[in-house]
């Protein structure tokens, strides 16, 4: 089962620190640190510019950050980040592997009746791997939060600005958010896996067949502890498995059904 990706706080550039209006590569490389970690590492743009004097900056007389710039900030506050290649099929690569990007790009692709849209000029954003069908997941630091924009519109904002494509990577994937746990009732044995690639039966609550049974394996033997005699949905993939009789461990459990086998880990 595909978990949750970590998102975390969504930052503007806007910080009230006093190169705000310069900030959106810092902006966005704060808010790609904070998804790669997990929210380990929570700053702002103002705070990812501070890490740098001007005099270090690639090009001092200018307003923005190159990716260069960034690489260094990140290494100063120890998140690996570095330039990303393959042009658009490396971005797209990238985001496979749930990792957070830094896409650098003409703001004035953006359409005008999105927040994005009250900027156009050279800009920075974040992408983030989560996707809603054909849009991907977007952290403009012009914007106060994320929004979905298509992949079509991003490649034109990115290819506009530098055809060979400008980004960088967090090579750190996004990580999965992992669900919370769930009490065991009493006389209950937690039953956990694959459980969606188990067939259900009616009603999710109810989950399996009268016919299933719950077998202890150890070393290769494998014997009944117990009918099923009714099943509780725990959330997520966790399934409760009363029996009637039989004592439970920290071994392996089969559940059969029609004489298919999957295995579960038992908690």
């Amino acid at each position: 089962m595909t978990l949750p990706l970590y998102q975390g706080t969504h930052r503007s550039q806007y910080d009230g620190t006093p190169r705000a209006n310069e900030n959106c590569t810092p902006t966005s490389g704060a808010n790609g640190a904070r998804c790669a970690t997990g929210g380990k590492v929570d700053k702002s743009g103002g705070q990812i510019r501070a890490l740098l004097r001007r005099d270090e900056e690639t090009s001092p007389e200018t307003a923005g950050w190159s990716l260069p710039d960034l690489d260094l900030a990140m290494s100063r506050l120890g998140v690996p980040f570095h330039k990303g290649e393959g042009g658009w099929d490396g971005v797209r690569a990238a985001r496979q592997q749930r990792k957070m990007i830094v896409l650098q790009g003409d703001s004035e692709e953006f359409p005008n009746g999105t927040c994005s849209g009250v900027f156009n000029g050279d800009h920075a954003v974040a992408i983030h791997p989560d996707t809603n069908g054909s849009l991907w997941l977007l952290a403009d630091p012009i914007c106060n939060v994320r929004r979905w924009e298509s992949e079509y519109v991003l490649r034109r904002y990115a290819s506009n600005f530098r055809p060979s494509i400008a980004f960088g990577v967090f090579p750190t994937p996004v990580p999965e958010l992992q669900p919370p746990a769930v009490p065991v009732p009493t006389g209950w044995v937690r039953v956990t896996g694959s459980f969606w690639q188990y067939t259900v039966r009616g009603n999710p609550t109810i989950g399996y067949a009268a016919t299933t049974r719950v077998q202890k394996t150890t070393k290769g033997f494998s014997a009944n502890v117990g009918k099923v005699i009714e099943t509780t949905w725990g959330g997520r993939d966790r399934v409760f498995a009363k029996v009637i009789s039989g004592a439970y461990s920290d071994t392996w459990l089969d559940l059969l059904d029609d004489g298919q086998v999957r295995h579960f880990a038992a908690a």
